[in-house]
């Protein structure tokens, strides 16, 4: 292969990199929404319930945003978009859901709320999630002693 052959081929695979690069970086830009669920860590030591609160973030990391109480916007189904900060929003109901029954469950829920009812004497780590209509998701950890 000559000289003459090969800085062309270079070129067009520095190139073809910077192009692939450029569309990882453009890929959801601003776009990505998850759900932070206070408290997200918590060690209980009893069997009282828990009360747990669900805010959208957005991918530049928006959580410390007010939830806006304009609730009376209404999707189709009865699906409710509350809106958060400056672009994020949760699309209600929440669905939540618990890794381990056996040590306790969700025993209500409504709005950007829900109570988790631990089972007395209980032990271990309980893993819940939430997942909104827009399939945006968060995670929280309860640790039972």
């Amino acid at each position: 292969m000559t000289t003459k052959a090969i800085i062309p081929i270079t070129g067009l695979a520095l190139v073809m990199l910077a192009l692939g690069a450029f569309q990882l970086g453009c890929d959801s830009a601003g776009t990505e929404t998850s759900i932070d669920v206070t408290p997200n860590n918590l060690l209980i030591s009893d069997d009282r319930a828990v009360t747990l609160l669900a805010r959208a973030r957005d991918d530049l990391g928006d959580a410390e945003s007010s939830v806006n109480q304009n609730l009376g916007q209404s999707l189709q189904e009865n699906f409710t978009e509350v809106q958060v900060g400056s672009n994020t929003v949760l699309v209600l109901p929440l669905v939540w859901s618990v890794s381990s029954p056996e040590l306790g469950n969700i025993a209500s829920s409504a709005g950007q709320l829900a109570v988790y009812l631990p089972i007395k004497d209980a032990e271990g780590t309980q893993i819940i999630s939430v997942r909104d209509q827009g399939n945006a998701s968060g995670l929280a950890a309860i640790y039972q002693k």
